[in-house]
């Protein structure tokens, strides 16, 4: 009789030893999938973020790309311009040798008949 209840008395005390690990456990298992939840609410979160990130990087390259195309138009329109006028430079300047060796040609042949009327001065003397 003494054995027995001894021996209830540690059904009793096992018993409730379990029904405290079982409670331990039932609440750690809670704990585990309020942090699942957790952590999957932050992995989408963090997804999100990259997401947005990527597509603001990528947004950015396009801007970017498309300012530097604009600015290399703009540069090659200046450069045409500018080719334009060294074409007019050119031109003027081709009349400006023809001016001018029009002009010596003038002065060659004004020379030679300067020289042709003082030979003929100095035979008449």
């Amino acid at each position: 009789e003494d054995h027995t209840a001894q021996l209830r008395m540690l059904q009793l005390q096992l018993s409730e030893e379990t029904g405290y690990r079982e409670r331990l456990l039932k609440e750690a298992e809670v704990k585990l999938h309020e942090e699942v939840d957790r952590n999957k609410k932050t992995v989408k979160a963090l997804e999100s973020l990259r997401t947005a990130a990527v597509s603001e990087v990528e947004q950015t390259w396009v801007d970017k790309t498309q300012q530097l195309h604009q600015h290399v138009e703009a540069l090659m329109e200046e450069v045409k311009l500018e080719a334009q006028k060294c074409e007019i430079l050119q031109d003027k300047l081709q009349d400006r040798e023809h001016q001018n060796k029009m002009k010596c040609d003038e002065i060659s042949e004004l020379l030679k008949q300067r020289n042709l009327l003082k030979n003929l001065i100095h035979k008449l003397q």
